[in-house]
Formats: structure tokens, sequence, C-alpha cells
């Protein structure tokens, strides 16, 4: 990250002052935690805006998931020494893997994620239309806009909240709820499918980021969106995905979830969401509408 200008016959470096200044940035990153590796990709990028907030986006994606891991972690541990300290003795090995079950199920299934429909490349061939290219057989365009229509429709953004639209692909239903003149935080996974949207809507937020380890605070949405990215993921991805939306989403907040899904798909995302009290206004045809408590 910081090659030698030139070196003495004693085997001393000298440093230039543009090279002073790489010390500064790199000092300056290293405070909020990001990796040696991904300030590389940051400091390649001073001389390209795009390229610089494009390596900086990887980087806050890196340190949410390091978090919500350590969250997971903590949790879990808390819980296990609230038990054990109850009684006397110590726990069993059998009695920490338990404690430890629901975590090492979160890890496995983050970390067996992949991009399987290359939505970068999509984005490249298809621009705009990438999200339509990628509808299932048989579902038509009309559909399709009906579908967002309604659901920006039911969550009614209005002013002042905050929402977020999760694997907004080129913001098609971005644009609806922006609509309302709520601020809106659009997090793809795809940085091409990011651009194509922030040319279209640059007064939008945008976050990279995948819906197993949001990249966003919790309790931080007054609603929240995912549109037509559901199918592409497996049951135990899906029931993450919604872990996930719940945990950003305040007390009051306002879910809405279309995905070409069967009625049993959905039904597997409206057990949890019953389990803890939500209220549910939809779950057929397609279309998971709740409150969540």
């Amino acid at each position: 990250m910081l090659p030698a200008s030139a070196r003495t016959e004693g085997g001393y470096r000298f440093y230039s002052g543009d090279d002073i200044d790489r010390l500064r940035w790199i000092a300056a990153l290293r405070e909020w935690g990001i990796p040696l590796s991904s300030i590389a990709g940051m400091l390649d990028g001073l001389g390209d805006r795009e390229a610089f907030l494009l390596a900086a986006g990887a980087a806050r994606q890196s340190l949410y998931e390091q978090w919500l891991d350590a969250s997971a972690a903590l949790k879990s541990l808390d819980q296990g020494m609230a038990a054990w300290q109850s009684r006397s003795g110590l726990p069993s090995l059998d009695e920490l893997k338990e404690s430890s079950r629901e975590l090492q199920q979160q890890r496995k299934t983050r970390g067996s994620w992949t991009d399987g429909i290359g939505w970068d490349g999509m984005a490249a061939a298809a621009g705009e239309e990438a999200p339509v290219r990628s509808l299932p057989a048989g579902y038509s365009l009309e559909r399709y806009v009906a579908t967002l229509a309604e659901l920006a429709d039911w969550l009614d953004p209005l002013p002042g909240e905050t929402g977020a639209d999760l694997g907004c692909g080129t913001g098609n239903l971005t644009r609806l709820l922006a609509a309302g003149g709520a601020r809106l935080i659009a997090v793809d996974v795809s940085s091409s499918m990011l651009a194509l949207l922030a040319r279209s809507l640059p007064q939008t937020e945008t976050r990279q980021g995948n819906l197993l380890a949001l990249p966003l605070p919790d309790r931080s949405c007054h609603f929240a969106a995912s549109s037509f990215v559901l199918q592409h993921l497996d049951h135990d991805e899906r029931l993450l995905a919604l872990q996930e939306m719940r945990r950003v989403l305040l007390p009051g907040g306002r879910l809405a979830i279309a995905a070409p899904l069967s009625d049993r798909e959905l039904g597997e995302l409206r057990r949890p969401l019953a389990a803890e009290s939500c209220e549910l206004f939809r779950c057929e045809d397609g279309m998971l509408l709740a409150v969540v408590s």
C-alpha cells in the first residue's frame, strides 16, 4: 500500500509527501476497523470517486457482517451463561453445543450463499431492464408493474419516515416508494445494479449488501420492502432474510414482500411472524404484508 520511492545505500527508504498522505488515509480508515485488504482498494480509488465509494461500500458490508456475527455470538453466550450461573457445576459439552446451535446455523447459511444469478453481469447486459429479465417464465410485465404498485400503496411511505428497498435492483420499486417523500435506502448485492439506480435516483442512498446480512442498524426503518428476490433464496436463506428484515424494522414497522412463491413457501415465512404476534394482513398469491411487533 505504501511503495518506497527511493532507497539509499544504507537501506533506508525515503517517502514523498503523497506517501505521507496515504499513511494518513490508512490511519484514518483503520480507526473504523476497516481491514487492510479493504483499505488497499479504497486507496486505489482515491483518484476516482465511484471506485472509492465502491470499495468503501464493500468494506462497510464486511463490517456489518462481523458486527452481526459478534452480536449473535454475544447473545448466545449471554443466554448460556445465565443458565449455567443458576446452578452448580460446569456445563456439559452437549450443552455448549446446543447453546450455539442457532449461531452455527446462521454462520453456515451466510457462508454458503453465492450469487447464482450473476447480477452484475445481468445489469451490464440488460441495463435497467435487468429485474424484468429475471422474472419467472409466464410472469407478465403487467402483473409485475401492478404488484410493485400494490406494495407501494400498502406501505404508504410518509415524509419523515425512513424505509428500505431490499434487493432493489435498478430501482423500479424504489422510485414508487420515494415518491411519498420518505427517506429511502436502497440495498442490493450488485454494485452494478446500484450504479444504474443511482443514475436515475441520485437522491436515494444506496448500500451494497445481501439480504442475509443487511448493512443497516437495528430498528432503523419505519418500513421495508422486498420485491422479486426471495424466490432466488433457499428455505434457510429466506428465513434468515426475514429475520434480518425484522431486525431493522422499528416496532410497528411495515413489511411488504412480493415473490413468486407458493402458498406453502409463504406459510413458512408467516409462522415466525405469527409466533411473535406480528399483525398479518396478507399471506397468499405471492405477497406477504405485515406489521411487526
